[in-house]
C-alpha cells in the first residue's frame, strides 16, 4: 500500500519467477506518476537494455554478471535527479557493498562488446577451458546454459575433495 512513507516504488521483472497476476509495466509507471513517487525496475538478469529505460522508469538496475557476462557487479541507469541521490552513498557506509576497479573494467569491457552486439563466449568456445579444468586432477568441468535458456554459457566447476585429499 502507498502512504506517506512510501519513498519510492519498485517493480521486479525477473524470468526466474512466474509473474502472474502483477500490474504491467505502463500501470505501475501511472500509479507512480500519480503518487509522484519514483519508480525502480530491478531487471537485475535481463539482457535488453533499452526496453526498460523506455518504459518511464526513474531508474533500472542491471546485473552486469547476470545477462552482460561481466564480473561480479552491477549499474542503474536512469533520470538525473534520481542517480544523482544514489551517488550520495559514495562516501558513506558499506564500503564492503563497493566493487573494485577490476570488475569495473570487466563491467565496461562486457557492455562495450554487448553495445558492438557481441553476446559473450559459445558452449564451443568454452570446450577448451573446461577440457582443460578436468585434465586437472580432482577437478570436473561442464559446460552448462543460463538457466532461463538463454543464449549464455557458463562452466560449472566441481571439486573432488577426497581426490583432492581435502577431507
Amino acid at each position: 500500500a502507498i502512504s506517506a512513507s512510501t519513498g519510492a516504488l519498485l517493480y521486479v521483472k525477473s524470468h526466474h519467477c512466474v509473474q502472474k497476476g502483477m500490474l504491467s509495466i505502463e500501470d505501475f509507471v501511472q500509479v507512480a506518476q500519480t503518487h509522484n513517487l519514483p519508480l525502480i525496475v530491478d531487471a537485475a538478469a535481463e539482457e535488453d537494455l533499452r526496453v526498460w529505460a523506455a518504459s518511464g522508469a526513474d531508474m533500472v538496475i542491471y546485473s552486469g554478471a547476470k545477462a552482460f557476462n561481466a564480473p561480479t557487479s552491477g549499474f542503474i541507469t536512469g533520470k538525473k535527479q534520481w542517480i544523482a541521490a544514489c551517488k550520495a552513498q559514495h562516501h558513506g557506509i558499506a564500503r564492503a557493498m563497493k566493487i573494485g576497479k577490476e570488475n569495473m573494467v570487466g563491467l565496461v569491457y562486457a557492455l562495450e562488446h554487448y553495445h558492438q552486439g557481441q553476446k559473450g563466449v559459445t558452449a564451443e568456445e568454452l570446450l577448451p577451458v573446461a577440457k582443460a579444468i578436468s585434465a586437472i586432477n580432482g577437478l570436473q568441468a561442464d559446460i552448462e546454459q543460463d538457466e532461463a535458456g538463454r543464449a549464455i554459457w557458463r562452466i560449472r566447476i566441481q571439486v573432488n575433495a577426497q581426490e583432492l585429499g581435502l577431507d
